[in-house]
């Protein structure tokens, strides 16, 4: 089974000006996922961008970058189609690996794990999550409703509530070719691979920048790392 990981990493950002690149303790923030994906099993990687700065960045660390087009580069351009014009550039792997560079607490042991649990389960494609353990309330066009507990029952404790889990931009697996037939990154039997809280930070406000940026130096002065 060949795997190719690859790592969206455009140049425009609103919430955070050049985020992919901005440094996070000394480190352009996109250098993380790279390291990550270095040191993990994967067959190969790639870095998909339309940035020269951030190919520039990218080569410097010893990822491959593959230029990608201007209109794969808005807001409002689709993931899935960033890795459609990968894969018809590089030789066709069986399995692709989704590395979102706003996700730099995620490391490789990470990946291999979430590769562990797609080779060895029955799933056509695997999703990173953390386990959510808060209360969801949506507003209606009358007035709030709950989405994960009933507050006319018994309101549960914390503690005994339900799990719930959150995606969290970390990591996505799936076969290419179901991938191809569907458009859809994550086709078919879905799997979660969990990870822990303090890894699953998604940096795309100032303020998780600022979060995920202080939890590296707390877990790296404790010695411990983002590691489950």
């Amino acid at each position: 089974m060949r795997t190719l990981g690859i790592i969206p990493a455009r140049g425009g950002s609103k919430g955070i000006h050049r985020k992919n690149i901005k440094l996070m303790n000394g480190k352009p923030m996109v250098a993380y996922t790279i390291e990550a994906a270095q040191k993990s099993r994967l067959d190969h990687f790639i870095v998909s961008t339309e940035d020269k700065e951030i190919k520039n960045i990218c080569e410097g660390l010893g990822a491959e970058v593959i230029d990608r087009p201007e209109e794969l580069a808005s807001d409002s351009a689709h993931t899935a189609h960033v890795i459609v014009d990968v894969l018809k550039k590089v030789l066709e792997p069986d399995v692709v690996v989704l590395l979102q560079p706003t996700s730099p607490l995620r490391n490789e042991i990470h990946i291999n794990e979430a590769l562990d649990v797609f080779e060895h389960g029955t799933f056509d494609s695997v999703i990173s999550v953390g386990q959510f353990p808060h209360f969801i309330w949506c507003l209606g066009l009358q007035c709030p409703y709950p989405v994960n507990y009933d507050p006319y029952g018994r309101r549960p404790r914390r503690q005994d509530k339900l799990t719930d889990f959150i995606e969290n931009g970390a990591i996505y697996i799936f076969k290419t070719k179901d991938f191809l037939e569907t458009q859809f990154v994550l086709p078919g039997k879905l799997g979660f691979y969990v990870m822990a809280e303090e890894s699953c930070i998604e940096v795309d406000t100032p303020y998780d920048f600022f979060v995920c940026e202080q939890t590296m130096k707390y877990y790296g002065q404790n010695n411990s790392g983002s590691r489950d």
